[in-house]
């Protein structure tokens, strides 16, 4: 995340991870394979991390499908994509 914003990846030095809610709130539940609007999100990976830590074990975070539109929880050393979000000013 430090590379991304000292570079000022697409003009901006705000990026960071977003929530689990945040990015359930993309899940287009309507379709599946992939569960998103691929007009605006094309070619989208099935699983994405999350800033959301898992309650109950801190060596687990919270991920998203946008396959089937679940989430899940993985080891923080699994290898799941990333969509960074800006933050809001």
């Amino acid at each position: 995340m430090k590379e991304v914003n000292s570079t000022g990846w697409c003009g901006y030095k705000d990026w960071r991870m977003p929530t689990r809610k945040e990015l359930e709130s993309i899940v287009h539940f309507g379709t599946y394979n992939p569960a998103i609007d691929t007009i605006y999100f094309p070619n989208t990976q099935n699983w994405f991390w999350s800033s959301s830590p898992h309650t109950e074990n801190n060596d687990r975070v919270w991920i998203v499908d946008f396959n089937g539109g679940i989430n899940d929880t993985s080891s923080k050393g699994s290898y799941v994509s990333i969509r960074l979000v800006r933050s809001r000013q």
